[in-house]
């Protein structure tokens, strides 16, 4: 992790993006009660700022997120995210491979919540851990060609 690539974000910031770029990952930390149309904005806002990250797998550190999910927001946030993945591949003769995306939480509903985010991201492979080093060894493993 690199703890001080921290991209126009402030400290103090509720959401944070530490970029590796050695790895090809992304930490995003949010913390306290953030709304998700909030939170999909500002991703958004740091993917168009650091488009090469839009490839990169993520880790989603979300234990101290206690925000909510508006359904419609979040599926404009995949759409969005698809369209620029897209459109950054293309631009740069890239071509799309599956984002990891692994969510770091203790909330009991994740497992649930993912099988709708499933259908919604279908270039995005997810998975739920409880800390920071299980995620971390899943974007580690090898994948398949």
């Amino acid at each position: 992790m690199i703890a001080d690539d921290r991209v126009n974000i402030p400290m103090s910031s509720p959401i944070s993006f530490e970029p590796d770029h050695v790895k090809r990952r992304l930490v995003r930390r949010a913390v306290g009660d953030i709304k998700s149309d909030e939170l999909s904005s500002r991703i958004i806002a740091y993917y168009r700022e650091n488009p090469e990250t839009l490839h990169y797998d993520v880790i989603n550190h979300y234990v101290r997120f206690t925000g909510s999910m508006d359904w419609p927001a979040v599926q404009a946030y995949y759409r969005a995210v698809e369209e620029m993945r897209a459109e950054h591949a293309r631009l740069h003769g890239l071509t799309l491979r599956v984002v990891r995306s692994a969510i770091i939480t203790h909330d009991p509903m994740a497992e649930m919540l993912l099988r709708v985010m499933r259908e919604m991201a279908r270039g995005m492979e997810f998975r739920v851990f409880r800390d920071l080093a299980e995620a971390e060894a899943w974007l580690d493993e090898p994948r398949d060609p």
